[in-house]
Parts: C-alpha cells; structure tokens; sequence
C-alpha cells in the first residue's frame, strides 16, 4: 500500500508523530554509520544526524503548537520511517546507504503529504519536503562513490567500510 494510501486514514496528530518518530529514529542511524567513519564521510554522516535532529525540534514546535502537549503516539498502521542497519562490509554500507535513500524519498513524500493536509504550515512542510531530497540527494553520491570504488577495486567490496574509506581518502594515494 503507498504511504499516501496509509497517512489518508489518519488523523494529523498521528502523522505528526510519526514524523517525530521517524526523525528521532533518522538521527540515531546516521550516528551509528558515522560511528564507523573516519574524517570528511563522519562528518557528512553527524551533519545528517544534525539536520534530522532541527527537523524533530521543528515538528515537536508544530505538534505542541497544535494540540497543547507534547506527548504523542506513533500509529502502528504505518512502517518504520527510518530504519538502521548492521555495517560490517562494504557491500553492508552500501545496502545501509540504499536503506537511508529509501528513508528519505519517504521522508519527502510525508512532507508532501502533509503541505496539502496542513495548509496552516504548507510553507514549512515543502521547506522540510525540499530538506528531505537534498539529504537523498547526498545519499546518493556517497553510496556512488563507495560503488564507483568497489567497480574500480572489486576486492574492497567484502573489506570493512573502514579499509574502503582509506582505500578511497589515503592522500597521498599508494
């Protein structure tokens, strides 16, 4: 069923969780990959994780701007937004950053949903929506570059993300 489909049945209050959710979850699996990271990909990976950190800050402000609280509930009708991997290999970071690129087209197409169902912040929500693609849009090279790399050098492709990333940044090159 397409999200559209599933966030229709809800009420705003509980797309609005789970877009809290789905950022807070959204953060902690860009940690965890920067964990593993050395140097400029951690710190594209920690600014990932800071960009979703503003935008679950920005839609607890609309929630409790809406309805009062701050406490919310996550419907269980919808799938898990963001979700996280296990990296051991490159072949496993590569899936990982194919997971993060899916997260994030969701991600915009629950902003999208939501700038024609809110209209009171349609604004905010296309500016998020637009956040969201750019984030898939790095996603994306990241995960190119590593593919790029292991087509260049196909042994790197069972290496840990570690050996890959000093295979790829080793200045100067061996």
């Amino acid at each position: 069923m397409e999200i559209f489909d599933l966030l229709a049945k809800l009420d705003l209050k509980d797309i609005l969780g789970y877009v809290i959710e789905s950022e807070k979850a959204a953060r902690a699996f860009y940690l965890d990959l920067a964990k593993n990271a050395p140097g400029l990909a951690a710190i594209r990976l920690e600014n990932l994780a800071r960009e979703e950190e503003k935008h679950e800050k920005t839609v607890r402000e609309v929630f409790k701007t809406k309805f009062g609280d701050k406490s919310y509930t996550v419907p269980k009708e919808l799938p898990p937004l963001e979700s996280s991997a296990k990296v051991t290999t490159v072949n496993s970071l590569i899936h990982a950053l194919e997971t993060a690129m899916h997260n994030e087209d969701n991600a915009y197409r629950v902003y999208t949903y939501l700038s024609t169902r809110d209209k009171e912040n349609q604004k905010l929500w296309k500016y998020l929506a637009s956040m969201e693609k750019t984030h898939y849009d790095i996603v994306r090279t990241e995960k190119e570059s590593y593919e790029a790399q292991v087509v260049e050098s196909s042994y790197l492709i069972d290496k840990t993300p570690g050996e890959l990333w000093m295979a790829m940044y080793r200045f100067p090159p061996s």
